[in-house]
């Protein structure tokens, strides 16, 4: 079961990026190319590793929010506690 979800935001979308990206490298996370749109500069991949295993997330970031997939998870970690704990994530970092 796929994770879907949208964070809302009043930002705009390049300043979205701005800061998704700036967040990113200030953890040593590296963001790559979205493999199904790897020449939009507002699509992209991030795995990170939690205390319960790796999680790789697909995000889109759009002018009033961005589109997030999971698409890798640790099988046994609970879907709707994840998705929770990453939109409060991806609010705290966009307000």
């Amino acid at each position: 079961m796929a994770i879907r979800f949208d964070v809302p935001h009043q930002i705009g979308a390049e300043e979205a990026r701005r800061r998704l990206y700036a967040q990113a490298e200030a953890r040593g996370v590296t963001v790559d190319p979205d493999a199904t749109r790897s020449n939009d500069p507002l699509a992209g991949e991030v795995e990170h590793s939690t205390p319960v295993g790796k999680v790789r997330v697909r995000f889109l970031i759009q002018e009033a929010a961005i589109d997030v997939e999971v698409i890798k998870k640790p099988s046994f970690a609970p879907s709707a506690l994840m998705k929770s704990e990453m939109e409060k994530r991806l609010r705290d970092l966009l307000a």
